[in-house]
């Protein structure tokens, strides 16, 4: 058989399979055509024709869709014809700067999956193409935001530290030096200016280390989560011991594959949320453990307000009646971590005897060794 001849069989062939898939074509949401294997457009539904007006049977794909003279650059469709097997291309762009034909930002998501005869013959090929302009122009956004964030955020802190130390340092010399001739009144403002300056240099710290926290790589490893925990408390062995705390930190763990110091970070800030919120009144209780494929940190304080909990990890918050001094970073923090490893945290709303905290952290992960062990999927003895 001649390769013309080849060419109007599998054409009739796809035809036919238009016929069956025609009526089911305006179904689907995203653009649909079906070409042959010269590129020529056989089929497409409403929606095709809705953004390109000049759309025909005939017409070749590459001239209707991209304006070009020959197949265009990366064409999924000639990839899916070649190989049999679908092919894919996200966030494609007809032209360098995203722009449309008509001036206007347009991205697809484009799927390309060959069609068969009876055979196993490549007899054509289905296009589906999705419009994922708005959230691929809302990831540019976000993205360019967090860049300029983790600027701002670092020169802003960073800066800040020297000129705070300098005042620190000048209000206490001044303070110190001239006890004798300054008054109480003099005194007073000297002590409040060292408390603001203070207080900023907290500030300046908990922004700068949320800087770091996001701009500086984790350093992973497989890891015991109990002892990271128990690393966590031991920052906290007096506080403990004054206030007659009680800490029980499960046994029975899985481990981790995660960055051990930002870890540790983690449990000391939910330490230091606990003891801080938790009234001198009653001994703290703090357990920590893990289940339902997360980990938990409970402790018996006045809990969460429902209505503050979805603020709670949000930087500088504290909520109103909140009557324990500090910067609302902490838990802002922990979630900065758990995030920058691809993992979260959140409040478990349905617990009412404290605050509850439930998180991720990715599993740990084979050896080598442990890898090489396995053998077609089954372990080898």
């Amino acid at each position: 058989m001649s390769q013309d001849d080849e060419r109007e069989r599998h054409n009739a062939e796809l035809r036919e399979i238009v016929k069956w898939l025609g009526p089911f074509l305006d179904l689907i949401e995203d653009e649909v055509e079906i070409i042959d294997k010269d590129y020529n457009i056989v089929a497409y539904n409403t929606k095709k024709k809705l953004r390109f007006p000049a759309l025909e049977v005939g017409k070749k794909c590459y001239r209707v869709f991209e304006r070009r003279d020959g197949i265009c650059p990366g064409c999924t469709a000639k990839v899916a014809m070649e190989t049999g097997e679908p092919a894919r291309q996200t966030d494609r762009t007809m032209t360098e700067n995203g722009i449309d034909w008509y001036g206007k930002p347009h991205v697809d998501d484009v799927l390309s999956k060959a069609l068969k005869n009876a055979r196993g013959e490549v007899v054509g090929c289905i296009e589906s193409v999705r419009d994922v302009t708005e959230s691929f122009l809302t990831k540019r956004r976000l993205r360019n935001l967090s860049e300029e964030y983790k600027k701002v955020t670092y020169v802003l802190s960073h800066d800040l530290l020297a000129p705070l130390i300098s005042i620190q340092g000048f209000v206490t010399k001044l303070s110190e030096s001239y006890a004798n001739v300054l008054d109480d009144k003099a005194q007073h403002y000297l002590q409040r200016i060292l408390a603001n300056v203070q207080f900023m240099d907290q500030l300046t710290k908990a922004m700068l280390d949320t800087s770091r926290i996001i701009n500086q790589e984790l350093e992973q490893k497989n890891v015991d989560v109990r002892d990271l925990a128990l690393d966590a408390l031991k920052q906290f062995a007096s506080e403990s011991e004054r206030r007659n705390a009680l800490v029980n930190v499960a046994d029975d763990m899985p481990r981790a594959y995660c960055d051990p110091v930002r870890t540790v970070q983690v449990f000391t800030n939910l330490f230091s949320n606990s003891f801080k919120f938790c009234p001198e009144d009653r001994p703290p209780r703090i357990d920590i453990g893990f289940e339902n494929s997360h980990y938990f940190f409970q402790d018996n304080g006045p809990g969460i307000p429902k209505e503050f909990q979805s603020q709670v990890f949000k930087p500088f918050s504290r909520y109103a009646n909140a009557t324990v001094a500090g910067l609302g970073m902490g838990l802002n923090i922990v979630n900065e971590i758990l995030v920058k490893h691809d993992c979260g945290i959140w409040v478990d709303r349905y617990y009412t005897e404290g605050a509850r905290f439930c998180f991720t952290l990715p599993p740990e992960r084979p050896s080598p060794g442990d890898e090489a062990k396995q053998v077609d999927g089954n372990a080898v003895s």
